[in-house]
């Protein structure tokens, strides 16, 4: 679910229900992620060459420094991801939603991630591939 707050924050809520998991025994444990609402704008899904998803629109110059405060395994994850994310803009939302975790820099970054899908469908009428499994 996305949402908007009254200062204008996107917010994302995060389930993390295992499948196996007996409902009488866990509840489900839900984390509201508040994002920068940049990610969800127009200009942010514009795909007009810029190679990085930056919030403040800087050249890579300007945001590299931060890639090298993050932990190994949010570098690789940043890596990975089907967007090229700012890593400093990583690092000020997930201080935003708290002390910064190898698990909350997770959950902010697949935050993210569906923000910008959601907003690259909405601005650029991008579908999702078929893959035929509905045949």
């Amino acid at each position: 679910m996305v949402g908007v707050d009254a200062n204008g924050s996107v917010r994302v809520c995060e389930s993390y229900d295992d499948f196996f998991r007996r409902r009488d025994v866990h509840k489900s444990v839900t984390s509201l992620i508040k994002l920068n609402p940049t990610w969800s704008s127009k200009r942010m899904a514009m795909l007009d060459g810029r190679q990085v998803k930056c919030t403040t629109f800087d050249e890579g110059s300007v945001w590299i420094h931060g890639l090298d405060t993050l932990p190994l395994a949010v570098r690789r994850r940043l890596a990975t991801s089907r967007f090229n994310i700012c890593p400093t803009c990583v690092d000020i939302d997930t201080r935003r939603n708290g002390t910064p975790t190898i698990k909350l820099y997770f959950v902010v970054i697949a935050s993210i991630e569906r923000v910008l899908e959601q907003a690259e469908r909405r601005f650029n009428n991008v579908t999702a591939p078929d893959t035929g499994a509905f045949k």
